[in-house]
């Protein structure tokens, strides 16, 4: 599925791949010749199978990493204490943000070209997640621990936010290698790492991925959110639903009250 989104990608993109499977990097440089994207580089590399994508992310690549102007992070999002059609779902949502049409992705790499001062560009989670867990972005007590432990290693201290933290349905997203030069350069290892099984939550990975739109803030860069304009009518549809329930109900109310 994610080398379908890939092919919207109107502009001649190098692809940097890592995975701990051996057969599957084996064969995925000619399945991604041969998918019919706008290919110059394709570099596999087998990492070991911890960290899961924050890991490889940070770890592998980081000289290649900082020589570009502007990447996108992407990986296939499995869950494995949830049902696949989750994970797949999941996914969906996320690649169509991102990802949605070749014209979608033009006008974000337009957007990154306007102003140089954006570091990062991703879904927001979805309304229906956020309707159901509000406080979903502070995640466990043990991981926010770990994303101080990491701002704290990192010496960036943010703004107290006025409702809840900030950061990408995934862990994915468009943004400047240069807005995350901090963490490109923090000196972490695949043995700062839990090993598989990973755990659900409070593990370092959960503080990273809480902490990547600060670090870029803190060197004076700024975000977007991006949703498709599909995606932005099924969530206002999302709100309208709960809204008119909840006022049915109190119209009901009302009514009752009055023939009593």
């Amino acid at each position: 599925v994610a080398i379908d989104y890939l092919r919207n990608i109107p502009y001649r993109f190098d692809l940097y791949v890592t995975t701990c499977d051996a057969d599957a990097a084996s064969g995925f440089e000619s399945m991604a010749r041969s998918a019919g994207l706008n290919l110059g580089d394709c570099i596999v590399k087998v990492v070991p199978n911890r960290g899961r994508d924050i890991a490889p992310w940070l770890i592998e690549f980081r000289k290649e990493h900082l020589s570009y102007d502007l990447a996108l992070k992407l990986h296939l999002k499995k869950h494995s204490h949830y049902p696949e059609i989750f994970g797949a779902k999941w996914n969906r949502y996320i690649y169509e943000a991102l990802l949605n049409s070749a014209g979608h992705v033009a006008r974000v790499v337009a957007m990154f070209e306007a102003d140089p001062m954006i570091g990062h560009a991703f879904p927001p989670y979805p309304p229906l997640y956020v309707l159901m867990f509000p406080q979903g972005f502070y995640g466990s007590p043990e991981d926010r621990q770990h994303r101080q432990g990491v701002l704290d290693a990192l010496d960036i201290a943010p703004p107290a936010e006025p409702c809840q933290p900030v950061f990408s349905a995934g862990g994915m997203g468009w943004y400047r290698p240069q807005a995350v030069r901090r963490l490109l350069e923090w000196p972490i290892g695949y043995d700062d790492f839990p090993a598989e099984p990973h755990p659900l939550s409070g593990t370092i990975s959960h503080g990273l991925e809480r902490v990547i739109p600060y670090v870029s803030q803190a060197d004076g860069y700024s975000y977007r959110l991006l949703v498709s304009a599909q995606q932005l009518e099924e969530g206002y549809e999302i709100y309208e639903d709960r809204l008119m329930s909840t006022y049915d109900q109190r119209r009901s109310s009302v009514g009752e009250a009055c023939l009593d």
